[in-house]
């Protein structure tokens, strides 16, 4: 096919996307526009769709072209490596590895000739989908070449092999036994790390995907493999963090053991952050108290980010308010508790989205109650929290709680029973202006805010009074105990 017939190839495919070619192939459009489709056209076609102009635009077409036109001589694979080269890390490439991996069931002796000359071409990555496609038709061939990418040395031919025993596994369902499955766990972990340094990181982030893939097989023998390999090399916290979000088999205590690596390995600048909190997130429902801890960690590190964490309190809001309240409480605390203040409004007001008000608000309660936290770091929770539920259509739940709450403990401070409690007049007067600003301040009732001008530095305390009953409605915030 000449290359004066690449307009009348361009027309033949033109608007054809993935619902087409899921059920037809290259040849059938090119026998459509009256076009010749045999599987030399076919694989010219693709030939000339393969531009960097072409290729995007119709890169299912030029997939199918390699499933249709696999043949066992150098002119496909010069054409797969061409493509290769135009897609590689780009989304692109997985409509053309799904094809060489269909064409190896298709075609197992072609492919894993093809596979061979790949691998002489330099594009060992892509020769790995054919190998793995063709393993069941062709497995002692396949078999050869994926030992001899994995003792090769060479981090990027190490990847391909450990990519072409996936593929195959996945493919072809292949079950050893707990036995087996670690022996080869074992030797995959083996060849990356004899492959290690410079180019190493792709071919550990490979040996991360085996292991992962591997784990439902033998759980007990696999994990600590796969902590092992994130505690020791950075490239695959990322990937580990990502597959646990899409809902990887590791569960419960050896995600959160996961996660605690990926947390450590990460500062607070780390690009894999938003990995790690999509991962908590998703973990949030099953194990509220420990995504809770972690996420109370992200801070006093520094790296909590409202963009990613945000997700991650929303979603403990669901279930686990009360444990992530407590967790925050703690780091507040603790010598390090500055560290997590300037995170408190943010986590907080997301926690509210989801969260039973009663639930969320209790420890901050308990806290200001008992004296045993900071009447400023509790009424800065409270005051993010009717934020929060506010945003969210539900300020009115959260008004309830404080005013249940609240009106008892100015009853205490009334008869002088309350206890002294530290905190700074700035951080009091910000909360009373956060809640005036939010809840607005109703003459007839609802939730008023005032904070006294000058008052000595003493005891902080709060009073709400419900409507009707015979007080005035208004959130007090006091520095002293003498009520105005």
């Amino acid at each position: 096919m000449a290359d004066a017939d690449a307009g009348r190839v361009r027309a033949a495919v033109a608007g054809k996307g993935p619902e087409y070619f899921s059920a037809h192939g290259l040849g059938d459009a090119l026998e459509e526009a009256g076009m010749a489709s045999t599987p030399e056209a076919v694989r010219a076609a693709a030939g000339l769709l393969a531009t960097e102009d072409d290729v995007y635009s119709s890169v299912w077409a030029v997939s199918r072209g390699l499933r249709e036109g696999i043949a066992d001589d150098d002119g496909y694979a010069l054409l797969v490596s061409r493509i290769a080269g135009l897609v590689r890390f780009d989304l692109a490439g997985g409509p053309v590895a799904r094809s060489l991996i269909e064409a190896g069931r298709d075609s197992p002796a072609a492919a894993a000739s093809a596979a061979r000359r790949l691998v002489g071409l330099g594009d060992a990555d892509y020769a790995a989908f054919l190998v793995g496609g063709a393993w069941a038709g062709a497995e002692a061939r396949c078999a050869g070449l994926a030992d001899s990418l994995l003792s090769s040395g060479d981090p990027g031919r190490v990847a391909a092999g450990i990519r072409a025993l996936r593929v195959a596994r996945g493919e072809h369902r292949m079950p050893d036994g707990a036995g087996a499955t670690r022996a080869v766990a074992a030797a995959l972990r083996s060849a990356a790390d004899a492959a290690g340094g410079g180019a190493g990181g792709d071919v550990h982030r490979e040996a991360m995907g085996a292991l992962l893939d591997l784990y439902p097989e033998d759980p007990a023998g696999i994990g600590p493999m796969i902590e092992d390999l994130a505690r020791g090399r950075d490239a695959t916290r990322p990937l580990l963090a990502d597959r646990i979000a899409g809902g990887s088999p590791l569960g419960g205590a050896a995600a959160l053991r996961c996660m605690d690596i990926c947390i450590d390995g990460a500062g607070p600048d780390d690009a894999s952050l938003h990995c790690v909190c999509a991962a908590l997130a998703s973990l949030a429902a099953a194990e509220p108290a420990g995504v809770a801890r972690r996420m109370a960690a992200l801070a006093l590190a520094g790296s909590y980010r409202e963009s990613f964490g945000g997700r991650v309190m929303e979603e403990l809001g669901r279930g686990g308010a009360t444990a992530a309240a407590e967790e925050m409480l703690a780091a507040l605390r603790g010598p390090r508790g500055g560290a997590i203040r300037r995170h408190l409004p943010s986590m907080a007001r997301h926690l509210a989205r989801h969260a039973d008000a009663r639930a969320a608000a209790a420890p901050f309660l308990d806290g200001l109650e008992s004296g045993s936290a900071s009447p400023g770091d509790c009424l800065a929770a409270l005051g993010a929290l009717a934020e929060g539920g506010r945003l969210a259509g539900r300020g009115g739940e959260f008004e309830d709680v404080l005013r249940d709450r609240l009106w008892h403990r100015a009853l205490d401070m009334r008869h002088g029973t309350g206890a002294p409690a530290e905190g700074s007049r700035e951080e009091q007067v910000g909360l009373g202006r956060r809640l005036r600003r939010l809840q607005g301040e109703t003459p007839g009732g609802g939730l008023a805010v005032f904070t006294p001008g000058a008052a000595p530095r003493g005891v902080a305390c709060a009073i709400v009074s419900r409507a009707g009953s015979g007080t005035p409605d208004r959130l007090v915030l006091v520095r002293s105990g003498r009520l105005p």
